[in-house]
């Protein structure tokens, strides 16, 4: 059996701020390429695994990028001020430690007046070990661990993620379809890792694109441990009808637990708009991700598990 949690752990040693990937990226290709025809790094950044077949041509994509946090301004004290790259939801409370360059390391501190995990705005870094500078970026590195059933941490979601890429590489070995695997990187003004999604997709113009994601258990009704959850806007829009029969077939396929969230209307699930942007069928597929304390989130192994199980059975279903 699969040590996911030990594995998680691992990957989330090797995470690096926004444009620093480099080092996070080769990991990957370590890991991916005995199971894989070709690896490379595209243009954008992001890492591209194929595994060569005769069959559909497939797209899996998972985050590989994470929310960074950014110095913007030093105080007489050595004190720091900061901002947090990309368009999520993280907060952030007095005592999180912070990761910086050349093994620096950081702890945050509360003004007077700070409001709580989401001012930002009344907080400031102290390096415990060094000194900061304004343009340093560091990424949260606490309550970071796992157990046989649970992982968890501040990036755990992508940890998943890149966890089921790789797991998926070891399964399809058949060669029955041309899949292409994508560990994407994004942008600091953009939401993580989809302009690298929208660079992939325009290159490789799949057939079918299925996008790995992570969702939070207090959005949209998603509960742990019912399985991954299947984004849909309502009942005619974002998952094609096709991709809608797809998905229901695979999870009769083998029983496996799948559960359904709504979109906001409001909101553009960016990866499949690429997608389908490109002429592609596509689905979202999302790991169930739960806030544990302010910072950090929980994903169950069993969960992970089945998102595993049911993204083999759509495959299945493709061919």
């Amino acid at each position: 059996m699969m040590n996911y949690a030990g594995q998680c752990f691992e990957l989330e040693q090797w995470f690096q701020p926004f444009g620093r990937e480099a080092t996070f990226l080769e990991h990957l290709r370590s890991l991916a390429e005995p199971w894989v025809d070709e690896c490379w790094i595209d243009d954008y950044g992001s890492l591209i695994a194929h595994q060569r077949g005769d069959g559909k041509c497939v797209m899996v994509t998972a985050q590989a990028d994470v929310q960074t946090v950014v110095i913007t301004y030093i105080h007489e004290d050595g004190t720091a001020r900061f901002l947090m790259t990309g368009k999520g939801n993280y907060h952030v409370t007095r005592g999180n430690a912070v990761r910086f360059a050349k093994q620096l390391v950081g702890v945050v501190e509360y003004d007077d007046d700070c409001q709580g995990a989401s001012d930002w705005k009344r907080m400031r870094i102290r390096a415990e070990n060094g000194k900061l500078s304004v343009g340093d970026r560091g990424i949260l590195t606490d309550q970071t661990g796992g157990n046989l059933m649970e992982i968890y941490g501040p990036h755990c979601g992508v940890a998943a993620g890149c966890m089921v890429l790789l797991s998926m590489m070891q399964r399809e070995r058949a060669k029955r379809l041309d899949i292409y695997y994508v560990f994407a990187i994004g942008s600091e003004s953009d939401k993580v890792s989809q302009r690298g999604v929208k660079c992939a997709v325009y290159h490789i113009h799949p057939e079918v694109g299925i996008s790995i994601e992570s969702l939070t258990t207090n959005m949209n009704g998603i509960k742990l441990g019912c399985g991954p959850a299947i984004l849909l806007r309502d009942e005619h829009s974002v998952l094609r009808k096709k991709m809608r029969v797809f998905c229901r077939m695979a999870a009769e396929r083998l029983q496996t637990k799948v559960q359904y969230a709504a979109i906001p209307e409001t909101e553009r699930e960016t990866a499949l708009y690429h997608f389908h942007c490109a002429g592609s069928d596509a689905a979202t597929v999302a790991i169930p991700v739960q806030p544990q304390g302010v910072c950090a989130r929980k994903i169950l192994i069993s969960d992970l598990q089945d998102t595993i199980t049911f993204l083999a059975a759509l495959l299945r279903t493709l061919e």
